[in-house]
């Protein structure tokens, strides 16, 4: 390892190979220590593959989804994985929420656990969902943006969570993204490989959400873009391991040949939201590296 480290924080199972796992797999490729911090079980998922069993069964799928999430990043290179164990919330409309679930813990229980994770890993750059939702309202993914939020900052305050570990502050968060600008150009050449656009949302959902892709953030809030050609198929590869989860719409967006994905995700996109570098202006732009000005000693 080369000192530096990179942290992401997602809700569920899955999630980690759907957003920004190029970027993942190239630091880790450079050298970088890469950490997953999972909130979920995703228990409150379901079977959406017939290959693996009936549509919509979830009869032992918590140890399968935790399978699948070893083989994924294993595949990616994670170096760790950490396990918050909180029962998967489901979406709003879920008429039976498990006791304890991520979403309606008090926040203060999550947020403690995650500045121990961090204090401990001491990374750099901590990764996040963007705090505009409005492609996906799933309860877990914003309170996995709401307290890794809260983390970046309250991990490096000697006087906060003072049984969590000595204080660490991280030097930069982002916000990993898919605008809709980008979104637009990503089915455009799936189109044009004569596969269906993943990013057009409907009922059997598509990438990064089921709403109108149109609702996505606007490409103006960018302030990153990572170079991801060598590692974009490993994307790919991390979500054809979560089987439990591939319905026939992503079954169609994972069979683009693995000679196009370079191509077609050639970077991935970012929000930076914190910046506690030196030589940080109030607006950064441009980009094309999440360590950019940051040191070891950071």
């Amino acid at each position: 390892m080369n000192g530096r480290c990179l942290l992401t924080v997602h809700a569920h199972p899955d999630d980690e190979s759907e957003f920004g796992a190029g970027t993942v797999a190239r630091y880790h490729h450079e050298g970088v220590r890469t950490v997953l911090v999972c909130c979920t079980d995703g228990g409150m998922g379901r079977n959406r593959n017939p290959d693996v069993g009936p549509i919509g069964d979830r009869t032992n799928l918590v140890e399968m989804r935790r399978r699948e999430l070893a083989e994924a990043t294993a595949v990616l290179g994670y170096d760790e994985t950490v396990m918050l164990g909180y029962p998967d919330s489901g979406n709003p409309t879920e008429p039976n929420r498990p006791e304890g679930c991520f979403a309606a813990v008090p926040l203060i229980e999550p947020l403690g656990r995650l500045v121990e994770v961090i204090r401990r890993e001491r990374p750099q750059i901590i990764v996040t969902y963007c705090d505009d939702h409005s492609t996906y309202l799933h309860p877990d993914h914003i309170r996995a943006q709401e307290i890794a939020l809260r983390a970046f900052d309250e991990a490096g305050d000697p006087d906060a969570h003072t049984a969590s570990g000595p204080p660490w502050q991280p030097a930069k968060l982002y916000y990993v993204l898919t605008s809709r600008e980008r979104r637009r150009v990503i089915n455009e050449r799936y189109l044009a490989l004569g596969i269906e656009a993943p990013f057009a949302g409907g009922p059997e959902g598509g990438l990064q959400g089921r709403a109108d892709p149109e609702l996505a953030p606007s490409d103006e809030r960018v302030t990153t873009r990572v170079d991801i050609r060598p590692f974009a198929h490993l994307w790919i590869d991390a979500m054809k391991r979560h089987r439990s989860q591939i319905n026939p719409k992503l079954a169609r967006t994972l069979s683009i040949p693995a000679s196009s994905a370079a191509e077609v995700y050639d970077y991935e996109e970012y929000v930076l939201a914190r910046d506690l570098t030196a030589g940080a202006t109030p607006e950064i732009a441009a980009e094309t590296d999440l360590f950019d000005r940051v040191t070891k000693a950071d």
